[in-house]
């Protein structure tokens, strides 16, 4: 049976600690009190053990790729679940306006549901969904002033 640990080369107590810093995103305060190990401990390691500084920065690198993941699914979540550009009519608005509304309504889901088929999950498609959010309410505004005019 051979080792199919990440950390070849380690010492049962190395590992353990790298493997809590990937978990704990980096942070060695935490991994040191889930492992337990004396900060002192993995700095002497880190001092005198070229395999263990190898090791640790290969975790510090991992611990980096899974906290970028985690933010971003965090935020696809949260930008996927909460768009609706939904009709905002203004008070008083007639007909005509909403009707206008509606229209940019339809339009909006329309390149939303492009967006969500066709672009890959990352923090730029979030990014632009969240925009279509503002797309929106800026042109509920300007139907809703339409005496605005820029100068």
């Amino acid at each position: 049976m051979h080792d199919v640990s990440p950390w070849r080369g380690a010492t049962e107590k190395q590992a353990a600690f790298l493997t809590a810093m990937v978990l704990y995103l980096g942070n060695r305060k935490k991994a040191t009190r889930a492992v337990p190990v004396a900060r002192s401990l993995v700095y002497r390691w880190l001092a005198s053990d070229a395999t263990f500084r190898g090791l640790y920065d290969d975790a510090r690198r991992r611990a980096a790729e899974r906290a970028v993941a985690e933010t971003e699914a965090r935020m696809h979540a949260e930008s996927t679940e909460r768009f609706d550009p939904g009709v905002f009519p203004g008070e008083g608005w007639d007909e005509d306006r909403i009707a206008r509304s509606a229209a940019v309504k339809e339009a909006i889901e329309a390149v939303v549901k492009v967006i969500q088929a066709k672009v890959p999950p990352s923090l730029d498609r979030d990014l632009a969904l969240r925009k279509m959010q503002e797309v929106r309410i800026g042109c509920n505004w300007a139907i809703n002033h339409p005496n605005r005019r820029l100068r």
